[in-house]
């Protein structure tokens, strides 16, 4: 899986099947490629870092990540990640609906262990490291998981929930999971942050300015900027810039359309800039990334 297939993981319906509502991806950072840029989606997110060294943000915190490492990501908050070392960074990614683990019927189960998480009310540490407490378990797992997805053996989808169910029961064993102190104030923030990265995603292509962006949210110019920093690791005109390049690059990928064109089609009317921004983000220009 390619960067810009890693990107429309929110879109994407495929791990939203009603009756198995989980995925694996396997994704190898390529060398011009060696990031993810910030957003969200509904479902949980499990990473093994299966070599490499790296680092996420995750709901503003900074997370430096090296191979063995488990990252858990709760649904709704805002990520981003980049590769950080010399060695290819290789990742594992799991994403599913908490809802998976649900049940029809209110049991003590649901309304002691599920409920608070598909509420929020409770949270996850961000990274688990070799050498904490559960951690060959939960890395068993999610194995497991991944070996039932690939070769479906029989009654594979029971298999998948048992061990998720074992999964969460570790973190729960282990105290991992604790109750969230939250304010008001910072959900709201997080709130506005998402609804900003959603608007610059469906309108990256148009002339959007910083104050617009503000202006959307009720804050200052210099607030919101700083706001978006904490939560994203980098700065707005930087997000819009990855947006359009990213744009940019996919079509150069699944398309025959001239540079030119492109360059148009992501938001940029300057040649001569897109391919600077281009080769500085890529490491090639438009031209030798088609090729490659």
């Amino acid at each position: 899986m390619n960067k810009q297939e890693y990107h429309k993981l929110k879109e994407s319906v495929i791990h939203q099947e009603a009756h198995m509502p989980i995925r694996h991806y396997h994704y190898h950072y390529p060398e011009n490629m060696q990031f993810f840029g910030t957003h969200w989606h509904e479902e949980a997110e499990f990473t093994y870092i299966s070599g490499g060294m790296g680092s996420y943000i995750i709901d503003s915190q900074v997370c430096p990540l090296k191979e063995g490492d488990i990252v858990l990501i709760g649904p709704n908050l805002l990520h981003s990640g980049k590769m950080t070392g010399e060695s290819p960074f290789v990742t594992d990614v799991f994403v599913f609906r908490l809802s998976l683990l649900d049940s029809s019927i209110p049991d003590a189960v649901t309304v002691r262990y599920v409920t608070p998480l598909l509420k929020g009310e409770v949270r996850m540490p961000a990274v688990i490291h070799p050498e904490d407490p559960g951690y060959e378990e939960l890395k068993k797992s999610l194995f497991a998981i991944k070996q039932a997805l690939e070769e479906k053996p029989a009654a594979f989808e029971l298999s998948i929930k048992e061990q998720l169910l074992h999964f969460f029961l570790i973190l729960y064993q282990n105290s991992y999971i604790y109750t969230q102190n939250i304010t008001g104030k910072t959900h709201e923030n997080e709130e506005k942050i998402r609804q900003i990265l959603d608007f610059i995603q469906e309108h990256f292509r148009e002339v959007i300015t910083i104050e617009q962006l503000a202006d959307q949210i009720g804050f200052s110019s210099c607030h919101f900027m700083n706001l978006f920093k904490k939560y994203t690791g980098t700065t707005c005109t930087g997000f819009i810039s990855q947006c359009r390049l990213n744009a940019a690059a996919r079509e150069l990928q699944e398309s025959d359309s001239p540079v030119l064109t492109i360059a148009y089609n992501a938001g940029y009317n300057n040649i001569s800039y897109f391919n600077r921004a281009f080769k500085k983000q890529f490491g090639m220009t438009p031209g030798e990334f088609r090729r490659s």
